[in-house]
């Protein structure tokens, strides 16, 4: 079983949208050996997903988003499970780790800004730029 765990700063908005984005589009493209996290580097306590972040989920056919934020440690870094962050900068966090990447190193494309605190066409615009990412990484995780 391959593992990924997706990372953020606060595990409210990107990543969790990143996590149920990527299992959505393993799923249809029936992909069934990859297990799918997230997780954020400064979580504050009783976090819940972002409200925001989960109507732009919605737009995507996912209605699950009731998670609360989980904080990465140490304990958590493996050597089978893939880290994907979110920035280039939250990639510095792991030091030395070597299975690290951003998100945009992966696919091609630029870091996922932080939607926190802004409109929802913010969150929308985000939650796009995600799915299309995702949906690059799962097609490169069924080759």
């Amino acid at each position: 079983m391959r593992k990924i765990c997706f990372v953020c700063s606060g595990n409210t908005c990107r990543s969790p949208m990143a996590e149920r984005l990527l299992k959505k589009h393993l799923k249809d493209l029936g992909v069934a050996d990859v297990a799918v996290a997230s997780m954020g580097l400064c979580v504050e306590p009783d976090a819940k997903v972002e409200p925001k972040a989960a109507a732009a989920l919605k737009k995507y056919g996912i209605n699950r988003a009731s998670a609360r934020a989980k904080q990465i440690s140490s304990k958590d870094l493996k050597k089978d499970i893939l880290f994907i962050t979110m920035t280039a900068e939250q990639k510095k966090a792991f030091g030395t780790f070597e299975y690290v990447f951003s998100i945009g190193e992966l696919v091609g494309g630029e870091d996922v800004i932080d939607p926190y605190g802004c409109d929802q066409e913010e969150y929308d615009k985000t939650a796009k730029m995600l799915n299309d990412y995702t949906y690059k990484l799962a097609q490169i995780l069924k080759q």
